[in-house]
């Protein structure tokens, strides 16, 4: 079996190959936790921003939403008005629940380049 450094004895190549594994491994475990830091971080401003903007959204829309009953109570009785702006206004929030719900599915925080690292040497060894 020819060899790049014929003078290191077998114990001596075990051993390095033990330490180049060790060291593989924690590079490994590093770049996975810097891309769940990564992810993690970006989901929190994104929610950050989407609470925020709900805020303002929800003042402005009680707004409206008070002006819009007060004014189909100038046509319908009180309860009917309200009862259509309250319906109206649950209907827009369902909406609103849905869209947030499939963002945040969309949301990737599996560390993808690092299993990518660690499934792609597997799979050569195997082939």
């Amino acid at each position: 079996m020819p060899t790049d450094a014929p003078d290191l004895s077998i114990g001596d190549l075990v051993t390095h190959l033990t330490q180049q594994a060790s060291t593989l491994i924690r590079q490994e475990i590093a770049l996975a936790q810097a891309e769940m830091q990564q992810n993690t971080s970006t989901i929190q401003r994104s929610l950050a921003l989407i609470i925020a903007g709900g805020a303002v959204v929800f003042a402005g829309f009680v707004a409206l939403l008070t002006t819009g009953i007060i004014a189909l109570a100038q046509i319908l009785p009180w309860w009917q008005a309200g009862l259509i702006g309250g319906g109206g206004s649950v209907l827009v929030g369902l909406i609103v629940l849905i869209i947030g719900q499939v963002a945040l599915r969309r949301a990737r925080l599996v560390p993808r380049r690092t299993l990518r690292a660690l499934v792609a040497p597997t799979k050569e060894a195997t082939t």
